[in-house]
């Protein structure tokens, strides 16, 4: 075999040399799977986001009073929510647009005028949810005041009414225990049951030294 025919074999069983790569654009690049948990972890966070904005519209207590006009009547013209909300001119404007912005009301214009209504029903519903919860809210904190209040008078009042046993503790009171009656007693039920007395004895307080 030649020269010749020895470079001829050479390049027949030389190995083929890989394309160059073919560059792809960022914008055509096909984005990575996304794994169904990873994908409804992040569904709830857009979701909870929402929310948190809708909340934010009724984050004022302007707003929160022309809502609760719109919910008593439907299409209120703008000088009835100045009167109701007590608002100058243009910063009842500015709630309005926030309250549009969130999807809460609509506008509509008749000539000179606008007229607003809440945008959905279930806005209503929300407002009505929010007064009970609102009101059951006041009525347990009311609840827990009125009873710290109770015990704070009676501690007083047992304070004054024994002032020289104010470093003892009163034991429990007990009934004594009545006689066991004998067998084949009969009881008269309509006779009121006889008060047993009671009795306490004072048991020393720790001073505060010890």
């Amino acid at each position: 075999m030649d020269l010749a025919q020895a470079v001829e074999a050479s390049e027949l069983y030389a190995p083929t040399p890989s394309p160059p790569p073919v560059h792809i654009p960022a914008s055509e690049k096909r984005p990575e799977p996304i794994e169904p948990a990873a994908l409804a972890v992040a569904v709830a966070h857009r979701l909870d986001a929402v929310k948190a904005d809708l909340f934010k519209g009724l984050a004022h207590p302007a707003r929160i009073r022309v809502l609760e006009a719109l919910v008593d009547a439907d299409n209120v013209p703008v000088a009835t929510l100045l009167v109701h909300t007590g608002l100058e001119a243009s910063n009842l404007s500015q709630h309005l647009a926030v309250l549009r912005n969130h999807n809460l009301v609509v506008a509509e214009r008749r000539g000179s005028q606008v007229f607003y209504q809440l945008a959905y029903p279930e806005v209503a519903d929300l407002m009505v949810v929010a007064k009970t919860l609102l009101i059951s809210i006041l009525e347990t904190t009311h609840r827990n005041l009125t009873s710290t209040v109770s015990a704070v008078a009676i501690s007083s009042t047992l304070a004054e009414a024994n002032p020289s046993e104010s470093g003892t503790l009163r034991a429990v009171a007990y009934p004594t225990p009545l006689p066991v009656p004998p067998a084949g007693t009969t009881y008269d039920r309509a006779a009121p049951l006889a008060a047993a007395p009671l009795a306490a004895a004072p048991l020393p307080v720790p001073s505060a030294e010890a």
